[in-house]
Formats: C-alpha cells, sequence, structure tokens
C-alpha cells in the first residue's frame, strides 16, 4: 500500500536534519567575487572563520601563515585539501594549471605557520612523488630566520586543559630552511604538545629545522600523582615519512624526535631519517618529576624505520646513536624492533663526525627505564652498541645483525655478527638509497604478539622469515606499494618501474 505523503511529511519532521558538507576553493591568483563557490570566484587565501563539516581545496600558489582555531561541533572535522587533476571538487573555473604545491610562509617574524589549537583538523597535501622529498600539495615554508618556534604546531606545552584530538596531517612538506650555525634560533619543524590525543603524521617531509625535527611533549608533572589539568599526550602516530637534516650543537641542543614527559601509545613506523644530529635520533631527553612507581612514557612502538647518516661532511656522525632513554624521564614497554641503522659512526670513511656515533640503547640515567626491547635490527658500518641496563627493571636485546662493525656491548645468544654491504643499493652522500636486503639475513625473533603491527614491512610484504632490520627479504621479486590513506595519491610517473601502480586503485577514504 503506497503510504500517504503527509506520513513523509511527518517523518521528515521528526528525523533531525543533516547539515550537508560543502566545498569551498581557494586560490592566490583569483579575481571573481572571492566568495570561495568555484575556482573563478575561489578565496584568495584561507578565510578566517572555517565550517566544520566541508572541504577547503587549495591550488597551488603563495600563502601566508594560518590559525586552525574554529570551535568544534561534535565530531565534525574541517579538512583543507591540496587540489589534484583527479580530485578538485568543481569543474566550474579549473585549470589543470592550478594542480601543484600550495605554499604556506612569511617573511617577516611571525611565528608559527600552521597553528592548530583546536581538534578535528586534517590537512591535506593529497599527494607526492614516490622519492618521499618532493610533489607534496601542501608545503609549510620556514624562510623567517628570526622564528624561534616550530613551523607547524597542535596544541600546546606544559599548559592544562588545552587539549586537541583527531589531528591529522599528511602529504606535507614541512622546510625549517635553517641554517647550519649557532646563530640560528632554535626552531623544530613539528611540535605536538601536552595533551594531545590522536595526532596522525604520515606521507610528510620534515627537514632542514633548526632543532628538533619532531618535538613532542607530554604535560609533565611536579606531583604524584598529578592533579587536575594533567592529561597523557595519547596515540600518536608518525608513519611513511622522510625525517632529515636538524641542527644541534652544545648551544642548541636537539634530536631528531625530542619526546618526553608522559606520551602514551606512541607509534612510529615505516619512515626514513637522515643526519639528524643530537644525542640520539629518538631520545627523552627531559623527563616529568612523577617517577615513584608510575610509568611516565609508554608504551612506545618503534619499528620499520631506516635510520643513519649519509656521508654530507654537515650532517655525518653528528649523533649519538639511535635510541636514548635517559636522565629522569621513566620509560617503559619502549619496543625499538626490525629498524636498519647505517653509518652512525665517529668520523671516517670520509665522514668528519664529532659525535658519539654509537647505537645506543637505554641510556645515561636509566634507573626507572623498564621494558625495553631491542630485537630484530640491523645495524651497518656503525660505531660499537653501548646498551644500557636499568637499575630497576628490564632491558633485553637479541636477534640484532651486525655488518662490518663490532658489537661491544651485545652479549646475546642469537647476535649475528657478518661482513659486506647488506643492501641493494646504498649510494653516500645521496637519499636514493634501496635499503632492501641482498640476501636475507639469520631468522629473526617472531614478535607477532609482542609487536602486532610489525608483521609488514614498510614495502606491506609479509614478515614470513623475520629477516633482521626494515625490510623483509624475499628474493628478487618487487615489493607491492602501500596504498596512500584518505584520498592521497603518489605520482605515478616519478615511481620505480617495480613499484608502479595506477593511482586510481588508491583508498579515497578511511
Amino acid at each position: 500500500m503506497m503510504l500517504p505523503r503527509w506520513f513523509w511529511i511527518l517523518v521528515l519532521l521528526l528525523v533531525p536534519s543533516q547539515v550537508m558538507a560543502a566545498n569551498h576553493y581557494i586560490r592566490a591568483a583569483a579575481i571573481g567575487t572571492a566568495d570561495g563557490s568555484d575556482w573563478t570566484n575561489a578565496y584568495t587565501t584561507l578565510p578566517a572563520a572555517l565550517t566544520r563539516g566541508d572541504v577547503y581545496y587549495i591550488a597551488s600558489g603563495a600563502y601566508g601563515s594560518y590559525l586552525f582555531d574554529d570551535a568544534v561541533s561534535g565530531v565534525l572535522t574541517i579538512e583543507v585539501r591540496a587540489a589534484t587533476i583527479a580530485d578538485h571538487g568543481t569543474a566550474t573555473g579549473w585549470s589543470d594549471a592550478f594542480a601543484g604545491v600550495a605554499t604556506f610562509a612569511c617573511a617577516s617574524s611571525c611565528g608559527v605557520i600552521f597553528d592548530i589549537q583546536q581538534s578535528y583538523f586534517i590537512l591535506n597535501g593529497a599527494s607526492r612523488t614516490s622519492n618521499w622529498q618532493s610533489g607534496h600539495g601542501l608545503k609549510v615554508s620556514n624562510v623567517n630566520l628570526n622564528a624561534t618556534t616550530a613551523a607547524v604546531r597542535v596544541g600546546q606545552n606544559y599548559i592544562g586543559n588545552t587539549w586537541y584530538n583527531n589531528i591529522t596531517l599528511q602529504f606535507i612538506d614541512i622546510d625549517g630552511s635553517h641554517a647550519i650555525n649557532d646563530t640560528f634560533p632554535t626552531e623544530a619543524g613539528l611540535q605536538i604538545g601536552s595533551g594531545s590525543q590522536n595526532v596522525t603524521v604520515e606521507y610528510a617531509y620534515i627537514h632542514d629545522t633548526g632543532g628538533p625535527t619532531l618535538f613532542m611533549r607530554g604535560p609533565g608533572s611536579t606531583t604524584d600523582p598529578p592533579g587536575a589539568g594533567f592529561r597523557f599526550t595519547d596515540t600518536i602516530l608518525v608513519q611513511y615519512s622522510y625525517l632529515a637534516r636538524n641542527y644541534s650543537s652544545v648551544v642548541k641542543h636537539a634530536e631528531g624526535c625530542s619526546c618526553s614527559d608522559g606520551i602514551k601509545n606512541l607509534t612510529i613506523r615505516y619512515n626514513y631519517w637522515f643526519d639528524n644530529m643530537g644525542t640520539s635520533i629518538f631520545a627523552t631527553p627531559s623527563g616529568g618529576t612523577w617517577q615513584t612507581g608510575n610509568q611516565f612514557n609508554g608504551p612506545w612502538s618503534i619499528y620499520g624505520n631506516v635510520l643513519g647518516y649519509t656521508q654530507n661532511p654537515a650532517y655525518c656522525g653528528l649523533g649519538g646513536g639511535a635510541i636514548a632513554l635517559f636522565d629522569v624521564a621513566f620509560s617503559g614497554d619502549v619496543f625499538f624492533v626490525n629498524n636498519t641503522i647505517t653509518h652512525m659512526r665517529d668520523g671516517g670513511d670520509g665522514c668528519p663526525g664529532t659525535g658519539t656515533g654509537r647505537v645506543i640503547v637505554g641510556g645515561i640515567n636509566t634507573a626507572h627505564a623498564q621494558n625495553i626491547y631491542y630485537y630484530n635490527n640491523l645495524v651497518w658500518n656503525s660505531e660499537p652498541i653501548s646498551f644500557f641496563q636499568p637499575t630497576t627493571g628490564t632491558a633485553i636485546m637479541d636477534y640484532n645483525a651486525y655488518y662490518d662493525e663490532t658489537s661491544t656491548d651485545d652479549v646475546s645468544a642469537n647476535k649475528q655478527i657478518a661482513t659486506g654491504n647488506p643492501f641493494t643499493n646504498w649510494l653516500a652522500n645521496t637519499p636514493g638509497s634501496d635499503f632492501t636486503p641482498v640476501a636475507n639475513t639469520n631468522t629473526g625473533l617472531n614478535l607477532n604478539t609482542l609487536v602486532p603491527g610489525n608483521a609488514l614491512d614498510m614495502n606491506a610484504r609479509a614478515r614470513t622469515t623475520w629477516t633482521r632490520g626494515a625490510f623483509e627479504f624475499n628474493g628478487n621479486s618487487p615489493p607491492p606499494f602501500p596504498d596512500p590513506p584518505s584520498g592521497g595519491s603518489f605520482l605515478s610517473s616519478q615511481r620505480p618501474a617495480s613499484q608502479a601502480r595506477s593511482a586510481a586503485g588508491a583508498r579515497t577514504s578511511r
């Protein structure tokens, strides 16, 4: 029986209305009405107020700094998305020439360029080339040499009740544009402030910073247990990114990832870390004083990364190691597994390094470190490893492979000592190396239970023999190419032939 019209009218009145998401358009050179309705009438910059649930397509061009602080509305997200030939919203007024890089910068003192001070934002550059260091649709360029803050900031540090959630940065180039000297102000690439939760950084290029490449802090505390206004920094994911070339010295201390003071559920996987100066690539350089029987940092899962130094004399050897847990930071359940480490040297090979160059596991004052696991890592052409046992707790190393080096502190039963270059193509002083193994290592430890996310390597190849290092060995067969997230794509013309796959097959939604 056909229902009467009045019935459907009543249903519509009783069902809460839903606001349809809208698209808006930004193009720096637009000369229309500037109402953002299409590419002819696009805004010439991001408007001061953004609408929750909407998408803001942005064309290539030059733009200024921006504060993301729009009030939340439930879980509605605001997305700023770089326009591409394949995905640009409306066709009205569109030209393929609008696709490219949207660069945000400021020539005078402006502090943070992308300042994210509210929840539920996606900043999506939508594309990059397969070398991981170009083609990002969004670029933040800190050309201001007077800046003393991070180029991109999420939240604040050590300020209670300023907590922001659900932030995604993808396909974004963060260029610190720093000079390699002590006169340049200390400036991080990306800062994730205290109490931030559910923050994802993926398919990014963070580089050439005057301080830490990645600066991450928990809230810290001087009381045990912590009082009001305290929330852990929690559920942070950094993946499929290239992080390179920061600056550190006695005057301007920095690390690749300066992370401490209350960070829970941190996952750093499938990244390249090169020429990161400082105490170590991953470090807890200062800790909170809340440590009397409580775990302050952890669990952390650091796996499937490639870490090291090129032979660029400006950078190589200027680091203290791979991972250091030290000072008074109470850390536990840290899994540093299946990583590849190369050329952490104090000089030699044409590399005049001035740091210790060691692979440091544990750290200096590790009385409160516990449950530290160092498994299945591959180390080539580096200084002897230093492994510190905490006064209280457990630190275990085993099933690691060492090529062309001694392993002073590794007395484990299942270590592998070998000679020769283990990689398909390592190129000195260039980022174009191929760190897939030319032959399999000794079988590593099956970590499916201990670190479930580590079941795949960077190329999305299943770990079956548990090759030591970042990449699973599988003869000469080409690896699968991982799909980019959330509507992003790779520029297929830039992919290696062995990894060519149509961007049309990539995921377009979560």
